[in-house]
């Protein structure tokens, strides 16, 4: 029995490797005719972009506290009103501006 189990677990492992180089081909594929990103958008002052490197550089500029306070209170009214996406892209560069003003003062 404890043969099968194991059998069972290894091809359960090797279809989930399989389907899952299977989705990252097909990722590959479809991107040939996507627009390439342009530059950044110019925020309004006060606010922030989301993107992991604009928060490295905001951090980097002396702007960690304001940014942080930023990406917290988006996270909070995205949350409010139930879209989980920014809220969690929100907590996302809240989390990341924290850990880069305390590991580069």
């Amino acid at each position: 029995m404890y043969v099968r189990v194991r059998r069972g677990v290894a091809l359960m492992g090797l279809g989930l490797l399989l389907v899952s180089v299977h989705a990252a081909s097909a990722q590959k594929a479809g991107r040939s005719d996507a627009p390439s990103p342009g530059p950044p958008a110019a925020l309004p002052p006060g606010e922030y972009s989301m993107d992991s490197d604009r928060v490295v550089e905001a951090v980097a500029r002396g702007e960690g506290p304001q940014a942080l306070a930023y990406f917290e209170r988006v996270a909070a009214q995205a949350e409010q009103q139930g879209q989980r996406l920014i809220a969690a892209r929100g907590l996302q560069a809240a989390a990341l501006a924290a850990l880069d003003q305390a590991l580069f003062p």
